[in-house]
């Protein structure tokens, strides 16, 4: 008895309008050997202006002083996840992280190492629960990903270098996903990408960006009116 081919994907096309963001901006006032590593913060910039245009006041710079204070980069000066969260939780949204690649992927470790509160353990266990169908990690990844966009909420992920113009770890905006029933790919926006290299519906293959995906996420949502 033959097995059955998979069949291929519904077309789908979801795209999120995500402003762009360019990290290496001078009207940023920011040393300009720091904006070559402020890719988070515009990252977080964008997804601020996104999901609370309320607060679109917030600059990149200020968001930049907010972080730089609080010792948010390690020795290599990349800008920690942790703290990230930290930053929208402090904005009054529900935020919490992802490592597809952890060893041992437990809820309860946020809450004793990096004080998650209970709206984000229940965040985060519930997509865990919800990726378990899926196979492997990076299908797991992808489930969560594509369901944030398809609830109108862009994601902050991690890339290796040479994506794009990153020689280094770099982050990005994912703001979307589609495929046409032949080929997959996913929308993202790029903070090192210069205004006149940005392109409205920018994308690149599914098989390109999961080439360059470091299995990392951040992923923020609005409480629930219960849940405020």
């Amino acid at each position: 008895m033959t097995q059955k081919s998979e069949q291929a994907p519904e077309p789908v096309d979801i795209y999120l309008d995500v402003n762009h963001v360019w990290q290496l901006d001078p009207e940023h006032n920011i040393a300009e050997e720091e904006r070559r590593t402020i890719c988070a913060i515009a990252c977080m910039k964008m997804l601020i202006d996104y999901v609370l245009p309320e607060k679109a006041d917030i600059s990149l710079h200020k968001i930049f002083q907010d972080m730089h204070s609080v010792g948010a980069q390690n020795s290599n000066m990349h800008w920690k996840h942790a703290d990230q969260v930290n930053y929208f939780k402090q904005l009054g949204l529900i935020a919490w992280r992802r490592n597809w690649l952890a060893p041992n992927p437990d809820p309860k470790w946020f809450a004793e190492n990096e004080t998650y509160n209970n709206q984000q353990l229940i965040a985060v266990s519930q997509q865990m629960i919800d990726e378990l169908h899926t196979g492997g990690y990076t299908k797991q990844a992808l489930h969560s990903i594509r369901k944030s966009l398809d609830n109108n909420v862009p994601v902050i992920v991690s890339v290796a270098p040479g994506f794009s113009e990153n020689k280094q770890d770099h982050q990005i905006v994912i703001n979307g996903y589609g495929n046409d029933g032949k080929t997959e790919w996913v929308y993202y926006v790029d903070p090192i990408l210069s205004p006149d290299k940005h392109q409205d519906r920018q994308k690149v293959s599914l098989e390109y960006f999961l080439k360059h995906f470091n299995n990392r996420a951040i992923f923020v949502k609005q409480p629930e009116p219960s849940e405020i």
